[in-house]
């Protein structure tokens, strides 16, 4: 045993502390039993394995502190992977001694304290802390970036912490072969400096969820390869640029929860790759461009929500055949629902609430097979509620309050259940069920004057008796 070189016991249902024993395997390169249910700490002379290139105890229940001299007794780590356990204190500094050190995944731990410089890693490619408690939310925090000296780095991952500061300009220097960045949910401010847009190969940019301000620079315009930008829940402001449209690899695009103003810039229907777009809860205002509506590609998420949107919804919509969720809602549009609609048959969730829209239900909107949830409320919309409803086999949530809609409320399919089925503020309408709240309908015959089958046969007999003198004073 004392010459054995790999040990691979991951995923194996393995419980228990790890035995101090594997501390005397002085020749061991591999070490993984991630995966497993093992508890309590690391024994110490199991840091000690300085013939250890990949490490692994990650996905288990471990926890404890990793020792300040770690980058000097694991001098030949490559992988070292601690994530998801129970990791507390800091991250040593002593790992920028590990220069060897290609992939570090501690994320999804209870680690704190400041990163330690990265000057040294030559050879990193991975950094992994996200989901920590790393960061003080000073004005430097990621003034770490500025000392990292790779140009092999793939992936630089430090999301969720309590990272501060504002993102400095040295994070233009970064290795040129980076494709992912996730800086978001921290407490990070200001603006994005232009040089972001040196980073040529990044593929995931996620930024979402901090303090951002600003304007959005169109130096990221310059990111040919970008597949994910996500920028939500930031403070940016002014118009969305139009260098977005040169993103033709975009597929997820989520600008959401801002102050952007300004039209929506038709130039995104440019991105022909784009599933997911998400321009929801900002300031933007004027027509929903006809070209960006009508882009086949989405398939996920159309968000234009809490906007101030005006205008009709352009029957280009219709092109949308694959998309499952549309949310218009909140803006001031107006004009009829577009019957071209329909032919989105792949709508899961469809939610135009809170506009102006006008007219009857097109009977289009009967095609939508797939429909879980459809919202028309608060609208102007008029006539009688269809009974293709009913036939909606997979609708679980309908909500058509404060219309003025008129006339009978179906009472099959959906409409079967009132906790499913919102019709309030229709005051024209009348329903059958009382869980509705809704007046009764009176049914044609109930205004008819009943008379008693007695009176009736008295009345024909001396109807008849009558006619018979008449004609015999006429003849006799």
């Amino acid at each position: 045993m004392s010459s054995l070189e790999i040990l691979s016991l991951a995923y194996n249902e393995l419980s228990g502390k790890i035995p101090s024993a594997l501390g005397k395997l002085t020749k061991l390169k591999l070490l993984a039993v991630g995966g497993n249910r093992l508890s309590g700490t690391v024994p110490p002379p199991i840091f000690n394995l300085s013939s250890v290139m990949l490490f692994d105890i990650g996905a288990n229940q471990i926890e404890g502190t990793l020792p300040a001299n770690i980058g000097f007794t694991l001098p030949n780590i490559q992988i070292f992977s601690i994530s998801s356990n129970r990791f507390t204190g800091a991250i040593p500094c002593s790992i920028s001694n590990a220069t060897t050190l290609e992939l570090l995944q501690a994320n999804l731990n209870k680690l704190s304290g400041n990163m330690p410089p990265l000057d040294r890693l030559n050879e990193l490619r991975a950094w992994n802390v996200g989901s920590n408690y790393l960061g003080s939310g000073g004005y430097d925090d990621l003034s770490f970036l500025c000392s990292t000296n790779t140009t092999n780095l793939l992936a630089l991952f430090i999301e969720d912490n309590r990272f501060g500061g504002t993102l400095p300009k040295c994070i233009g220097n970064l290795s040129v072969t980076l494709s992912e960045l996730k800086l978001n949910q921290n407490l990070l401010f200001g603006t994005i400096p232009r040089v972001i847009g040196n980073l040529v190969d990044l593929e995931r940019l996620l930024l979402d969820h901090n303090g951002f301000s600003g304007t959005v620079p169109s130096d990221f315009g310059n990111l040919h390869n970008l597949v994910v930008l996500y920028l939500s829940y930031n403070e940016f402001s002014g118009a969305i640029p139009s260098s977005l449209g040169n993103l033709a690899n975009l597929a997820q695009l989520y600008l959401d929860h801002n102050n952007f103003d300004g039209h929506i810039p038709s130039h995104l229907s440019n991105c022909r790759s784009l599933v997911e777009l998400d321009l929801s809860s900002n300031n933007l205002n004027g027509t929903i461009p006809p070209e960006s509506i009508g882009l086949s590609s989405l398939s996920i998420l159309l968000n234009l929500s809490r906007n101030h949107l005006t205008g009709v919804l352009p029957e280009e919509v219709g092109k949308l055949n694959l998309l499952a969720q549309l949310d218009v809602s909140g803006n001031m549009l107006e004009g009829d629902i577009p019957a071209s609609l329909g032919s989105c048959v792949g709508l899961e969730v469809l939610k135009m609430q809170e506009n102006s829209f006008r007219g009857s239900i097109p009977l289009s909107i009967s095609l939508l097979r797939s429909v879980k949830e459809l919202d028309l409320s608060h609208n102007n919309l008029s006539g009688q509620i269809p009974e293709f409803f009913e036939a909606l086999h997979y609708l679980e949530i309908l909500n058509l309050s404060y219309n003025n809609f008129e006339g009978t409320l179906p009472a099959k399919g959906i409409f079967s259940n009132a906790s499913a089925t919102f019709v309030f503020g229709n005051d024209k309408l009348c329903a059958g069920m009382l869980e509705f709240h809704l007046r009764k309908c009176i049914s044609r015959n109930s205004n008819r004057i009943l008379i008693p089958k007695w009176k009736l046969a008295i009345s024909i007999f001396f109807g008849f008796s009558g006619i018979a003198l008449v004609l015999a004073l006429i003849y006799f």
